[in-house]
């Protein structure tokens, strides 16, 4: 059971991962988005870190990628209709970084932003995959905290 989650979040954040382009500043992703989709990315960088920096060095650095991850890292999963929500709790060694081929129906865009935190929203259209991946910015440096699966 916890090695089918870990899969599905492998692959869902590798396809996310792939697909990071989204999430710069006022530019459109080549090729990923329609040509009239802008994504607007408006963290609060840090002075040390850029979350745009960090995030494309966290998209396609391995090993950076889970030196910059908080374990145990909560997942939580949005129950539906009369479900409860569950979480657990992902460990490092649990960890494995994904690499999904980019499809024409998968969005990533940035959701709420705040002082020291940024959220990217995943979802694969018409397919109810809705995943919000947390960021916060502690003493200069990024850190993933957190993954929030919406999918129905």
């Amino acid at each position: 059971m916890l090695s089918q989650i870990i899969k599905k979040y492998g692959l869902l954040c590798g396809a996310l991962l792939l697909l990071h382009p989204a999430c710069d500043n006022n530019k459109r992703a080549k090729g990923l988005l329609p040509a009239k989709a802008t994504v607007k990315f408006n963290a609060v960088d840090t002075a040390s870190e850029s979350f745009n920096v960090f995030f494309n060095r966290f998209s396609t650095d391995s090993a950076f990628q889970i030196s910059r991850i908080e374990f145990p890292l909560k997942l939580t999963i949005i129950g539906g209709e009369g479900e409860s929500d569950t979480s657990k709790f992902l460990q490092k060694k649990d960890w494995s970084f994904a690499h999904a081929q980019p499809e024409k129906k998968i969005i990533t865009k940035p959701a709420q932003t705040g002082k020291g935190m940024a959220n990217i929203h995943f979802f694969i259209e018409d397919t109810g995959v809705s995943v919000y991946y947390q960021f916060v910015s502690r003493r200069g440096k990024w850190w993933m905290t957190s993954i929030r699966d919406e999918s129905d």
